[in-house]
C-alpha cells in the first residue's frame, strides 16, 4: 500500500462550498443569488446548503452514495449539489431533456438506485422538507478529493459516462478562472444562461458566489430576455457558448441597438470552438455596447479579432 507523504504545515482543505462559508462570515447579508426575482442572501444559502445535508441521512443517504438532480437552471440546483456534497454525497446531473430511459440508465449506471426511490419535487415540496429539517451545527469534514458532482456526457459515441469531479481540483480552477478572467470578485455580478446540468455551465455560476459575487440565474435562454438581464441586471461578467452567439446576433439590429450595459468587462466562450466568422462580426459590440470589454473563447489560444489583423483574445479590447 502506498503512503502519502505528510502534507504541509501551509496546507489548506478546500471543497466547493468552502467560498460560500468564507462570504457568509465576511456579509452574510449580501446577495448572493438571483433568479426569476427571487433572491437569496449569503445567510440564507448557506442555511439551505447546511439543511440539505442535514436532510440526506433522512433520505437513506449515506456518505459515499451518490444521488441525482434533474432540473433547470434554478437557486436549488446550486445549494442542492453544495448541501449534497458537503455530506459526501456526489450528485449527477442528467440533461432534463432526456428520456426516462437515458435518465434510468445514468440512475443504474450511478449505482444510486434501480428504481427510483424518492422523488423531490423542486418548489414547496422542497421548501417544506427543508424548514422541517434542522442544520448541523457545523459542517462535516469532506476529503479534498472526494467528488462532489459527476455530470454525464452526451453520448454521442456510445453511452453517456460519467465524470467525476472531485473538490478541491475544481475549486482551484475557480481561482485561475478568477485570475484570468477578470469577472469573479465581492464587486462583480456574474450573468449565468447556461444550462447547468454541464459542467461549465455549473462552474462558471459556482465561481461568483464562491468568491463572493452575485450570480443572476436565468432558468432559460431568450435572445432578447438575456439581452434585456445584460443591459438593465448590471453584469459584469458572462458565459456563452456559439449557438448562443449565433441567436443574438440573428435578432433585427433595432432590437440590438435598444439594450445597451457600461458594466459588462469579461465576456467568455467555451464548450466548442467559436468560428472564426462569429469571431469577425461587429454586430456584437451592439449586443455587449459600446465600451471596452475583454473576451474569451476557449479551449486553447483561440484569437478574436476586430479585424484580420487584430491581437489576441486575452489581450483585445473591443469599442
Amino acid at each position: 500500500m502506498q503512503h502519502l507523504p505528510p502534507l504541509p504545515d501551509t496546507f489548506r482543505h478546500i471543497t466547493m462550498a468552502s467560498g460560500i462559508r468564507y462570504n457568509l462570515a465576511r456579509d452574510p447579508d449580501k446577495v448572493a443569488l438571483i433568479c426569476d426575482g427571487r433572491e437569496l442572501t449569503y445567510a440564507q444559502l448557506v442555511d439551505r446548503i447546511d439543511r440539505v445535508a442535514a436532510l440526506a441521512p433522512a433520505l437513506g443517504l449515506q456518505s459515499g452514495d451518490r444521488a441525482a438532480i434533474v432540473a433547470a437552471n434554478c437557486i436549488e440546483y446550486l445549494e442542492s449539489v453544495d448541501g449534497l456534497a458537503g455530506a459526501s454525497i456526489a450528485v449527477a446531473t442528467p440533461n432534463p431533456h432526456q428520456t426516462a430511459a437515458e435518465i434510468g440508465y445514468i440512475l443504474e449506471d450511478l449505482r444510486a438506485c434501480t428504481s427510483v426511490e424518492r422523488v423531490i419535487v423542486i418548489g414547496p415540496e422542497c421548501d417544506d422538507l427543508l424548514a422541517q429539517t434542522r442544520p448541523a451545527p457545523s459542517p462535516a469534514a469532506i476529503a479534498d478529493w472526494s467528488a462532489f458532482s459527476i455530470p454525464y456526457t452526451s453520448g454521442t459515441t456510445g453511452k453517456p459516462g460519467g465524470v467525476a469531479l472531485p473538490h478541491r481540483p475544481r475549486a482551484l480552477l475557480g481561482f485561475c478562472m478568477a485570475s484570468e478572467f477578470g469577472c469573479y470578485g465581492p464587486d462583480d455580478r456574474f450573468l449565468a444562461v447556461t444550462p447547468m446540468f454541464h459542467g461549465a455551465g455549473f462552474s462558471f455560476a459556482h465561481a461568483a458566489v464562491f468568491f463572493g459575487g452575485t450570480c443572476e440565474i436565468m432558468t432559460s435562454f431568450v435572445p432578447e430576455q438575456f439581452l434585456r438581464r445584460l443591459s438593465d441586471g448590471g453584469a459584469t461578467g458572462t458565459f456563452l457558448v456559439p449557438t448562443i452567439f449565433n441567436a443574438l446576433f440573428a435578432l433585427e439590429r433595432p432590437i440590438l441597438d435598444r439594450y445597451h450595459t457600461n458594466s459588462l468587462r469579461a465576456l467568455i466562450s467555451n464548450a466548442a470552438p467559436l468560428p472564426q466568422k462569429t469571431r469577425e462580426v461587429r454586430r456584437w459590440a451592439t449586443v455587449a455596447s459600446r465600451c471596452s470589454i475583454r473576451c474569451w473563447t476557449t479551449p486553447g489560444p483561440q484569437p478574436w479579432p476586430t479585424s484580420p489583423k487584430s491581437r489576441p483574445a486575452a489581450t483585445a479590447r473591443i469599442c
